[in-house]
C-alpha cells in the first residue's frame, strides 16, 4: 500500500479555523479538509507546512506549532498526516487548490463535525476533534491566536 506524507496546516486566525473544500478533480474531491499537502523527500513539517500555505493560499505563516500526528489506512493508500496549529492576522480568501475556504469558530466546531462528518476528509476529522476538545476545555489557550 503506498504511503503519503502530509502536512495539515490548522490555520486559526482570532476564533475561528480554517477548511477548505477540494476540487472536484483531485482525490477526495468535494470534500472540506485542513488545508496543507505533501512533505518533500528531506523537508521538515515546518517547512513543508511554510511552503504549502504560501503555494496554495499565498499566505506566510511565520509561526508553526506541532499539533497532532496520526495514520489513516484507506483501501488503496495510506496518509501519514502530521499537523501543525499557525496562527494568523489575516485571512486568506482564496486557493489555487482548492474550491472554497470556509472559516468556522473554534466554539461552533464540534457541531460543524457533527453535521457536515460526511463532508470532511476522513483523515482529518481526528485532528479537527481534538482541537474541538482541546479549545473546550481551555479556550484562553486560542487567544494568542489572533
Amino acid at each position: 500500500m503506498k504511503t503519503i506524507h502530509v502536512a495539515g496546516v490548522i490555520l486559526v486566525s482570532h476564533d475561528s479555523v480554517l477548511l477548505a473544500r477540494r476540487k472536484t478533480d483531485q482525490a477526495f474531491g468535494g470534500l472540506l479538509e485542513i488545508p496543507g499537502g505533501k512533505i518533500e523527500p528531506g523537508e521538515s513539517i515546518i517547512h513543508a507546512a511554510k511552503r504549502e500555505m504560501l503555494e496554495e493560499l499565498g499566505t506566510r505563516i511565520p509561526l508553526c506549532i506541532p499539533f497532532m500526528s496520526l495514520t489513516w489506512k484507506g483501501p488503496e493508500i495510506q496518509v501519514s498526516l502530521s499537523s501543525v496549529l499557525a496562527p494568523i492576522d489575516q485571512k486568506p480568501t482564496k486557493s489555487i487548490d482548492h474550491s472554497e475556504l470556509l472559516w468556522i469558530t473554534l466554539a461552533n466546531l464540534p457541531i460543524y463535525i457533527k453535521y457536515n462528518y460526511g463532508e470532511i476528509t476522513k483523515p482529518d476529522i481526528p485532528i479537527l476533534e481534538v482541537l474541538a476538545k482541546q479549545y473546550q476545555v481551555n479556550p484562553d489557550y486560542f487567544r494568542f491566536f489572533g
